[in-house]
């Protein structure tokens, strides 16, 4: 490169940037110059000294490290990065089973595109989840806990595999274009606590059908929406969806439950909601499990048999035990 006290990309396509005040719109008309070169870079050093991590070109770039000294990292742009790595001095961000965090992981800052599984569970720490956190990623499942309370725009844009998604009980805005781009998004859970969802909030989810809301139709009525209609859900959606109201998580409870005797049937119960009442599974009989005589006795239920029953049981037991054992032998059923 022209100045390689600034910047430098070996042979083995590793870009370093080593300048501790590089102005960034530089560094993008370093990328537009020598575009050619910067789409076979493999790897992504920032250098201790480096304040900010923003490469709007790196299109096949596998792995970045952020040094000591970065305190901005922006997601856009690093769709093909599957591994990210930081100094351990660094004081603003860490890693976690490759997921980029802010040091005490409360913001979740990137989930690398590429990276494999089907479902993910955001930590319990996390309070923010940043914009375009999960921009690209392959996820069919994401489980967000209730103690995120702010989730920023673009977190969840090109989720093409997302098929629904529970927003915590603490959100209190849906910001534009959330989920652009989750064609496969059929359900969302939006809680009461939402006040506010912005303009295109859900554009070209083209499958979206049914919003479950926790609260009831006035409250719903009272969010703020900016200009959320039609253009909102995304174009060639043929309706909005259909918003149920008062949805709430079932909690189960066993009931009728019967175990079962030597002589009668039992029943595993059926599962109920505790707070509306609805039957969520309906449970099975059990056969009677038979006598288990011990001697003249059952020690299960206390019936009893005379001796001589004893003694054709016992004379019924072994030969059924001997042609068993012949049967294994001589291969016959």
């Amino acid at each position: 490169l022209e100045n390689e006290s600034v910047y430098s990309l070996s042979a083995d396509g590793v870009f370093t940037v080593y300048e501790p005040n590089a102005a960034w719109y530089n560094v993008n008309a370093v990328y537009e110059y020598f575009r050619d070169h910067i789409q076979n870079v493999r790897k992504i050093v920032y250098k201790n000294g480096t304040k900010d991590a923003i490469m709007y070109y790196a299109t096949n770039t596998e792995e970045v490290y952020l040094g000591s000294t970065v305190e901005y990292f922006d997601s856009m742009g690093y769709d093909s990065i599957a591994k990210i790595y930081v100094s351990e001095d660094n004081p603003n961000f860490s890693v976690a089973d490759d997921v980029l965090y802010n040091k005490d992981k409360t913001v979740l800052v990137r989930y690398p595109a590429p990276k494999s599984g089907a479902s993910f569970d955001i930590p319990d720490t996390v309070v923010t989840i940043d914009s375009e956190a999960f921009d690209g990623s392959k996820l069919e499942s994401i489980h967000i806990p209730n103690s995120v309370t702010e989730i920023k725009i673009e977190a969840f844009r090109r989720c093409e595999k997302l098929e629904s998604i529970k927003l915590p009980n603490n959100l209190t805005t849906i910001y534009s274009f959330t989920f652009d781009y989750c064609p496969n998004l059929k359900t969302v859970v939006i809680p009461s606590s939402v006040k506010r969802i912005e303009n295109n909030a859900f554009p070209i989810c083209y499958k979206l059908a049914d919003i479950y809301y926790t609260g009831t139709e006035e409250q719903w009525n009272a969010i703020e929406f900016n200009n959320w209609g039609a253009e909102a859900w995304g174009i060639e959606i043929p309706s909005s969806p259909t918003i149920h109201y008062n949805y709430h998580e079932h909690v189960t409870e066993l009931r009728n439950a019967v175990e079962p005797t030597c002589t009668e049937a039992g029943y595993t119960g059926d599962e109920l909601c505790s707070v509306c009442g609805e039957t969520i599974k309906e449970g099975e009989v059990i056969p009677a499990t038979g006598h288990h005589f011990k001697g003249n006795t059952c020690p299960d239920c206390g019936e009893t048999r005379s001796t001589a029953d004893t003694i054709r049981a016992w004379f019924r037991d072994s030969f059924n035990n001997m042609k068993n054992f012949f049967d294994k032998i001589f291969g016959r059923n």
